[in-house]
């Protein structure tokens, strides 16, 4: 997810070894359920932990520092070279950061929540207030929408994603990474 100030970004790392490079940095989310990707409203990281910006695959990724040697094999990258590290931050640096949501033209925030982990992923949380208790309580803390675009029949709902109107969830999560590709990711 494509973040929107690059400068609100390099003003808030605690280092910066290597300059915060050149383009735009995207926070790198993972997710086991991708049909909740069209409500998601925020990014979560955990306060306390310890985030990097590395390049990956042609872009600048935003990564929990215990994750990044993971996340670099599950996407078929070299091995983590600490001298590639742009930027750290702290996750609590990275509250309010906004970025763009990569499947509908809304800007969303980043905020945190101590239910995030270093078990998988990427130590950053797609956020959909909508599907889920530990995201309805980090919508609820935040001010979020409780937003959920599924209908009853297990549609998408035609208003609210436009892009799959009545498709059921499970068969518009393969067209929604084929949509995602190369869209604010």
């Amino acid at each position: 997810f494509e973040v929107l100030d690059p400068e609100a970004l390099e003003v808030r790392c605690h280092s910066s070894p290597n300059g915060c490079g050149e383009g735009p940095a995207y926070v790198a989310i993972w997710t086991t359920t991708p049909w909740t990707l069209p409500a998601n409203l925020a990014v979560c990281l955990h306060p306390a932990f310890d985030y990097v910006a590395y390049p990956a695959k042609g872009r600048l990724r935003i990564v929990a520092r215990g994750l990044v040697e993971s996340f670099l094999a599950a996407i078929g990258e070299p091995e983590f070279d600490d001298a590639k590290v742009v930027a750290r931050w702290k996750g609590k640096d990275l509250e309010g950061l906004s970025y763009h949501h990569p499947l509908a033209d809304k800007i969303c925030p980043v905020v945190l929540g101590e239910h995030v982990t270093l078990e998988a992923g990427t130590g950053c949380v797609h956020t959909a207030p909508g599907h889920g208790a530990e995201d309805f309580y980090i919508g609820q803390k935040y001010g979020l929408e409780t937003f959920n675009p599924v209908a009853d029949d297990g549609t998408f709902i035609p208003d609210e994603v436009g892009q799959w109107p009545h498709h059921y969830v499970c068969k518009a999560c393969g067209t929604g990474l084929k949509y995602t590709d190369g869209k604010h990711l």
